[in-house]
């Protein structure tokens, strides 16, 4: 930004030179994606049987994989209630989601990470020590005023 004017009324300054620089942070503007999937069904002309187009596996819940791991994410790791994650879908992402779809993206989400949990624990199992801290908070400081 350019200086605008001076003391005394002068503007259209020529010799301007940066002398600090402010970040500014920002998130983008959040745009949700509709899509329609449209199944179609046909009828077989060697049985005549009618055979009709399966939903994908990624596409029947309703939601996409992003907005359901934005939902777990907000539901497990920041420990929010389902209340409270649907007033956040609704306010910052425009969406309108009830507590039982929320709930199944958390179902989802678990289902997903249940494997590296398994992983995660049977290491654990493994190792000869489990580095558990034993420094007592209090020998920190903490209660020295007491």
């Amino acid at each position: 930004m350019k200086p605008a004017i001076c003391a005394w009324g002068q503007t259209g300054f020529s010799d301007t030179r940066p002398y600090y620089t402010h970040p500014v942070v920002e998130l983008p503007e959040l745009h949700m994606i509709m899509r329609h999937l449209v199944l179609h069904d046909a009828c077989c002309s060697h049985c005549g049987g009618v055979i009709k187009a399966q939903m994908p596996p990624e596409a029947s819940a309703g939601y996409g994989p992003r907005l359901t791991v934005l939902i777990g994410e907000v539901s497990g790791s920041q420990r929010s209630s389902g209340s409270a994650v649907q007033e956040f879908c609704q306010s910052v992402l425009g969406v309108a989601i009830s507590q039982g779809a929320i709930q199944r993206g958390v179902d989802r989400v678990s289902e997903a990470i249940q494997p590296h949990y398994q992983a995660i624990a049977a290491k654990a199992r493994e190792a000869k020590v489990n580095y558990i801290g034993e420094t007592n908070w209090y020998q920190h400081g903490v209660l020295a005023w007491l």
